[in-house]
């Protein structure tokens, strides 16, 4: 499982969204049932990175590649006033354990792009347990069509929409 871009909004009209960026999404779910799961909003993912759990810095290489050469089809996101959520995910192996600490660091280049293009930026600290049955179950991002962590009681976090 590596980086991801997830976008998701209540009445987002996904179909419309992809079509004009002109991106493949890995994975899409619509406000209905989706693999027997209501859901309430709408959204996609996309890989930025192959690399894997323990390969946080090449995850963040890959997503400024991903970033930079997607810029222009991308840009739409901003304008886009349906879309509530639009982040970029880093799952990485939690070292807490191991170490008693945990710390990650990102690019002022990472951060930059993502805040011209209005994304969050997170960190999904995985356990090796987590890690074990991602790998035993396919799955290559955790997104609220394939787990829980979308709540479909609740809304994800919006992000502050301005004028370009």
């Amino acid at each position: 499982m590596s980086s991801y871009l997830t976008i998701i909004g209540k009445q987002l009209d996904v179909n419309s969204l992809i079509a004009k960026c002109k991106i493949k999404p890995d994975v899409i779910w619509i406000n209905e049932k989706t693999r027997g799961v209501k859901y309430p909003h709408s959204g996609f993912s996309l890989k930025t990175s192959k690399a894997g759990f323990n390969e946080f810095n090449l995850q963040v290489k890959d997503t400024i590649r991903f970033l930079k050469s997607s810029k222009e089809k991308l840009k739409i996101l901003k304008l886009t006033k349906e879309i509530q959520y639009a982040t970029l995910t880093f799952p990485v192996e939690s070292r807490i354990e191991k170490k008693g600490i945990h710390s990650e660091f990102f690019p002022r280049e990472l951060i930059q792009l993502a805040g011209e293009l209005f994304l969050d930026i997170e960190i999904t600290l995985c356990s090796i347990e987590l890690q074990n049955s991602v790998k035993k179950n396919n799955i290559e991002s955790i997104t609220p069509a394939n787990t829980n962590r979308v709540n479909p009681q609740s809304s994800p976090p919006s992000i502050l929409k301005q004028s370009p």
